[in-house]
């Protein structure tokens, strides 16, 4: 018993662990960006109105609030943008710099030139940097701690107490300015953040953010899987090819290991048979396609069912931010990305019931299905670009179809989605709903 007492005693406690220095560094770069960004918006619109004569550019009130509210609300729009950019291209400390400089030169380009025309190119420089700086500042002081860490709560507490220093002293000291030297006096706080996040930024964070997060690292063996899986479904490799493992090891230039690794999990997917020292492909019929949608329809039938009777806030919340994602990989035509997206956008659906077995089944499905999705909408983005708004607004309708839980419009939904099962929907549905009533009554 003391032993047992002794080690409860001697053991430390992770909550009160001293929190990392790249916390403290992080809490003064955010603090100096908020510091910029309040103390020029506390003097926008007074420099907006202000007449020419006392350093201001004589606009009306109704045009100087319009231009300051299309400011305020772009900067929370752009980050979705520069938080995409981040994630797939340049990793979030390149981001951030970026970030900085743009919002600093957009300072010096009001302190420069008291123009409309300086005014535009300062603000717009503004909010792009802002949209490269916000998403990612946070995110790393998360990156700091394992997900399990008690000290990770405190430590956004501590980070925002930083924006609250930066946003409190920022329009008493660039208030006592006149609007030009304001905005240098901004500017000049924006690079005193990058100079300190820049400085000391590989001291304290080491390898934190320097790469992108959304493309994970592919393993030689997933690599040539995607690719062999690929290759089959589209026909490129036709259905009776002999695959070598040698050949492939040659042609994908890896060892032996992976290429028998991948053809493993391909013969899960019964689209190749093994044998001695490679395999044959088997590919899949039209009715095995029909067969993969069949199945799909089936589940995504039965989970709309169920939601009718969850609290689905939570989920209509992070089904709206994918679809935002899919219409920002449209705009930059990455089909690879948009179809991630939009796998992701079903599977949230489905995951979100928590039906063991409906999610083994859909895991068991989701590689080959993913394969179909991506040569699809590949073949759109070349052939048939215009139907991404049709397929938007197809989202868009599952969306509204569960935050009302109208059955009516979940079918409307089902047939806008799976246009070439239509005659199916309406069955797959109705023995869904007495299957449902079945269990009811059961349990009544």
């Amino acid at each position: 018993m003391q032993a047992i007492l002794k080690n409860d005693v001697q053991q430390p406690n992770p909550s009160r662990k001293k929190h990392p220095l790249g916390l403290y560094m992080l809490f003064a770069t955010e603090a100096w960006e908020r510091f910029s960004y309040y103390g020029m918006r506390a003097i926008l619109v007074l420099y907006l109105t202000a007449t020419v004569v006392k350093g201001g550019l004589g606009v009306d009130k109704s045009t100087a609030m319009g231009i300051y509210g299309f400011f305020t609300g772009a900067v929370y729009i752009t980050p979705m943008i520069g938080g995409y950019l981040t994630d797939r291209f340049i990793g979030r400390r390149l981001a951030i710099t970026i970030g900085g400089i743009l919002m600093a030169l957009g300072n010096f380009s009001l302190f420069a030139s008291q123009s409309l025309t300086a005014l535009y190119i300062g603000l717009g420089l503004l909010i792009i940097g802002n949209g490269f700086f916000k998403p990612n500042i946070s995110t790393i002081v998360g990156d700091l701690y394992e997900d399990n860490d008690p000290r990770r709560d405190g430590a956004f507490t501590i980070f925002y107490m930083g924006i609250n220093v930066g946003a409190f002293f920022a329009p008493l000291i660039v208030g006592l300015m006149s609007y030009k030297y304001g905005f240098l006096t901004a500017a000049i706080g924006m690079i005193v953040g990058q100079l300190v996040f820049n400085l000391l930024g590989n001291r304290y964070l080491g390898d934190i953010g320097k790469e992108p997060t959304g493309k994970p690292e592919v393993t030689a063996g997933d690599r040539v899987t995607s690719e062999l899986r690929m290759r089959i479904i589209s026909g490129m490799i036709e259905s009776g090819t002999i695959l070598s493992e040698n050949k492939l090891a040659a042609d994908f230039g890896v060892s032996r290991s992976p290429i028998r690794e991948a053809l493993k999990i391909l013969a899960s997917e019964n689209i190749i048979r093994l044998e001695r020292m490679g395999a044959v492909v088997i590919g899949l019929t039209e009715k095995e396609y029909a067969e993969i949608y069949d199945v799909r329809l089936l589940i995504e039938t039965f989970v709309f069912e169920r939601l009718v009777r969850m609290d689905t806030n939570e989920l209509v919340m992070e089904l709206s931010k994918i679809l935002e994602m899919m219409k920002i990989s449209i705009k930059y035509r990455d089909a690879d990305e948009f179809s991630n997206q939009d796998v992701i956008f079903h599977e949230t659906i489905i995951r979100s019931i928590n039906h063991s077995y409906i999610l083994m089944i859909w895991d068991n499905l989701k590689s080959v299905m993913e394969s179909l999705i991506l040569l699809s909408m590949r073949s759109r983005f070349k052939e048939k670009y215009e139907d991404f708004t049709r397929i938007i607004n197809n989202h868009q309708l599952y969306i509204d179809a569960i935050k009302t839980k109208d059955r009516d419009l979940m079918i409307k939904s089902l047939h806008k989605n799976f246009d070439d099962v239509q005659e199916k929907v309406e069955d797959l549905w109705m023995s869904q709903q007495m299957l449902s009533k079945g269990v009811e009554q059961e349990n009544d």
